[in-house]
């Protein structure tokens, strides 16, 4: 029969007390408070005592058996599963390096208060980019589109990204919009648990189509089979005028720079990245600005990995994990489920999808006009969302529809289309401007 704290880890994250955890890993309670004022091991004070949660077991369960790692961890904080299982060192260089372009969105766009409570959201961190970067309708149309374009092929890949995001995401696991550093088990997150490969090649189509519409832009044709073409034209020709008006930072970092350096790509310095709450949470050593350098190093590791010649950004960095992923075995799977790494991983892709999705929304509105995007969002919405109950039923998870009430409380459109018709309850949190 199992233990009750057996069946907790297995169902949703539960926490226990310091000493409950201290008995049954056999670790004493002075080195487990060690960790964590080290920012080694997650807890909280409830009636103040420590509660550790049941999500950190798998390393509980490491330091129990490994005498060494017990001290080796306080000198090489990374992740525990690089110490103890080499052979997913392939794998986990693909997830630090997606995990720290998130961060770096996290901690440009959140306020003082979002980091010190670590309750980051993607609704909110979407709104800050539009606002704090001054997206405008009227600049895009103005200076991002080119004298070549294909309104035809735009929307064609504006409604493939569309279809791919929604494939990619669905079905939802709870609030989508949190992006907070601790995650809730449920058993019903076998969709990323048995299928971690499929779901990295989805999230990379999905980027790829959102990457297309913005090329036709200013391209009236190109040869969007052949995937290194789209992004070394993207990268070479449109990166830096689209950092202006629309890929903002990070999508703006490449390697190698653009232009400038990363001050000036950044455009800003918070005096927030200099405190202890805005450190690296996988690495409590690292402020903002490692992270950034860190990430630039993920660019350059990549350029030699691809033996390229050509500059790369995220697009590519996905680009080459969905070749990877075609070949993770299932021993491989396995191992990935342990400590909350597909978790993690599926909360950063959907976050990634969830900019560039929105992104090549505004920059729809900026090219073919609100009439015709909303005449494209219909199609989708009618013939995609109405005729399927149960997706329906996740009205307010769906980023689509998010992003369209985010463009409408902005003042990016003037209002919602009228056919659209939400439930009652409304998760939203809309940012005050």
């Amino acid at each position: 029969m199992k233990s009750r704290i057996q069946i907790a880890a297995n169902t949703m994250t539960k926490y226990y007390p310091l000493r409950t955890v201290s008995r049954k890993f056999g670790l004493k309670k002075d080195y487990l408070i060690k960790l964590i004022n080290k920012g080694l091991l997650e807890a909280r004070i409830q009636k103040r005592s420590w509660e550790i949660p049941s999500y950190t077991f798998p390393r509980l369960s490491l330091l129990s058996s490994d005498e060494a790692y017990r001290s080796l961890i306080f000198k090489e904080p990374r992740h525990f599963l690089y110490e103890h299982h080499p052979e997913l060192s392939d794998y986990l260089w693909f997830h630090d390096a997606i995990d720290r372009f998130v961060w770096l969105l996290r901690l440009r766009y959140a306020d003082r208060e979002t980091m010190k409570s670590k309750r980051y959201r993607v609704d909110v961190l979407f709104q800050s980019f539009i606002h704090e970067n001054q997206l405008s309708v009227t600049k895009l149309e103005s200076n991002a589109i080119g004298k070549k374009n294909s309104r035809d092929k735009f929307s064609y890949y504006l409604l493939q990204g569309w279809y791919n995001e929604l494939a990619t995401d669905y079905p939802f696991i709870g609030d989508v919009m949190r992006l907070g550093t601790r995650f809730d088990y449920f058993d019903e997150n076998w969709k990323v648990d048995l299928f971690p490969s499929w779901h990295i090649v989805k999230a990379y189509y999905t980027l790829y189509s959102y990457y297309n519409a913005y090329v036709f832009t200013n391209l009236s044709s190109i040869d969007t089979t052949e995937h290194r073409k789209i992004t070394r034209h993207l990268n070479e020709t449109l990166l830096q005028k689209f950092s202006t008006y629309l890929l903002c930072y990070p999508f703006s970092l490449s390697e190698p720079l653009v232009a400038g350096d990363l001050d000036g790509i950044r455009g800003v310095r918070k005096r927030e990245w200099n405190y202890q709450y805005s450190k690296y949470p996988r690495d409590t050593a690292k402020s903002f600005y490692d992270i950034e350098l860190d990430f630039m190093e993920d660019l350059k590791k990549l350029r030699l990995k691809l033996n390229s010649r050509a500059r790369v950004s995220i697009i590519d960095l996905l680009y080459y994990f969905r070749i990877w992923a075609n070949y993770l075995d299932i021993e491989t799977i396995v191992q990935l489920r342990k400590g909350g790494l597909l978790m993690f991983l599926e909360r950063n892709l959907f976050t990634i999808l969830f900019f560039a999705g929105g992104l090549c929304e505004i920059l729809a509105l900026g090219f073919v006009g609100e009439r015709k995007y909303f005449e494209l969002f219909e199609e989708f919405y009618v013939d995609f969302i109405m005729e399927r109950d149960k997706l329906y039923d996740e009205w307010f998870n769906i980023p689509q529809i998010t992003r369209l009430r985010i463009y409408k409380h902005l003042g990016l459109i003037q209002k919602l289309p009228t056919y659209m018709k939400r439930p009652k309850k409304d998760p939203i949190q809309f940012l005050k401007v």
